[in-house]
């Protein structure tokens, strides 16, 4: 999630979260490797549980 730390912007933001909710409905199980920022993001929001599975 670089993309997110680097250029933290709503816009990129909602652009992460749609990537993952698409490959979760696709049946992908997905593990974060860092992106904390995102991650803080996404806790806040309470969209955590719908968007990935783990955090490395």
């Amino acid at each position: 999630m670089v993309v997110d730390y680097r250029y933290h912007t709503p816009e990129v933001y909602q652009s992460l979260k749609s990537m993952l909710a698409s490959l979760k409905r696709q049946g992908f199980k997905l593990i974060i490797n860092g992106g904390d920022v995102f991650i803080s993001e996404t806790l806040k929001d309470g969209s955590a549980k719908k968007l990935y599975d783990g955090v490395n």
